[in-house]
């Protein structure tokens, strides 16, 4: 069986916080970039803990057992289980405001230069909903679900704006989403064995795809025109809005 590689949780985080200290300098059109690489940041850092955790799960349980026999005995010891269950917890959340942050990144500008208000609620009402069910379940198929719905929400609207604005730099959004997908596909495929995962740990592979990911979100954010195509998309000067109103 092969071990999973804890330190890539790190990296990942590290990366993260990186590009969210890079991208809270920017101006305010890149403010959700910046929570976006910010919610990775704790995702990745807090997966990494629960790994570790679950990893070390004996020798911390016995560096605890010794802990608690210098507690007085009417202290209640601490209860690592809780602990790893509620760090789960925490993790499944900030996943979920890393998928969230991700849509609004690129429909945000959209939204509050055309008044599709109800879209922003839409995708609080799906952030409210995931949060919700992380409360009566752990399960991984939570994460997954949401994290396709997601995607397929920004493929579609990457494709609507290719095709009836001609904005060419959402084809890098269109790119980094099919990418995202395929890459937790196979993960879920080496996981359930279906396809061996040769010499590293399933989530090894994910996560190694994933720094190359959160690399590339950072390049169509910063240098590939999409977020400045976005903020100037519904402007007067650039769409009229009551065509695009029409077109939605």
């Amino acid at each position: 069986m092969n071990i999973m590689m804890i330190e890539l949780n790190y990296l990942i985080a590290l990366e993260a916080l990186i590009a969210s200290i890079l991208l809270f300098r920017k101006s305010q059109d890149y403010r959700m970039s910046a929570y976006h690489m910010l919610f990775i940041f704790f995702a990745a850092l807090l997966g990494g803990f629960h790994h570790h955790l679950n990893l070390r799960w004996y020798d911390i349980m016995e560096f605890v057992n010794r802990m608690n026999l210098l507690l007085p005995t009417f202290m209640d010891p601490f209860n690592l289980e809780h602990f790893s269950v509620r760090l789960w917890f925490l993790t499944y959340v900030s996943i979920g405001l890393t998928e969230y942050s991700f849509m609004a990144i690129f429909l945000y500008p959209v939204i509050e230069k055309t008044g599709w208000m109800s879209i922003k609620l839409y995708l609080k009402s799906m952030l409210a909903i995931f949060i919700v069910i992380s409360l009566f379940t752990g399960e991984y198929l939570g994460v997954v679900s949401f994290h396709v719905v997601s995607h397929v929400i920004m493929i579609v609207f990457s494709v609507f704006i290719i095709v009836k604005y001609q904005i060419r730099s959402g084809y890098y959004l269109l790119i980094g989403c099919i990418f995202n997908l395929v890459i937790g596909v196979l993960q879920q495929v080496m996981a359930n064995g279906i396809i061996p995962s040769g010499p590293l740990h399933h989530n090894d592979w994910y996560h190694i795809l994933i720094i190359g990911f959160v690399l590339f979100l950072y390049y169509i954010i910063t240098k590939g025109g999409l977020i400045e195509d976005l903020c100037s998309f519904a402007k007067p000067n650039s769409y009229d809005k009551n065509e695009i109103n029409n077109a939605m």
